[in-house]
């Protein structure tokens, strides 16, 4: 399962990665990724990459507690593909957060304590 439609045939809007963790009352998701860069994503400083994770999540805002969306994405460049980055933990909740986040092509560590 991944947080993409389902081979990218199933209805966008079904959402169901972000189902099975509500029905599975996860607490964490941890998204290591290697995304990669888009025309659209050349243009932009890498919010509309966290944007679409989030809209990916929409599922999870109703849940009764907190849930924490850690994303670790690869950043640089292999041959010619360009890797956006833009790691980052969010939390979902009825006022999600962004709490943290690195630049688009930035190689750090994000250090965050959550309560869960």
């Amino acid at each position: 399962m991944y947080i993409n439609p389902y081979e990218f045939k199933a209805d966008f809007n079904d959402m169901e990665f972000s189902n099975f963790c509500l029905i599975k009352k996860a607490n964490a998701i941890v998204f290591l990724t290697n995304w990669t860069e888009s025309a659209e994503d050349i243009k932009s400083d890498g919010r509309n990459t966290i944007e679409y994770w989030f809209q990916r999540c929409y599922p999870l805002l109703k849940s009764d507690n907190p849930v924490y969306f850690l994303a670790a994405d690869r950043t640089g460049k292999e041959t010619k593909t360009f890797f956006v980055g833009n790691s980052c933990v969010m939390k979902l909740c009825k006022k999600p957060e962004l709490l943290s986040r690195l630049d688009k092509y930035e190689e750090n560590t994000i250090y965050k304590s959550l309560i869960i």
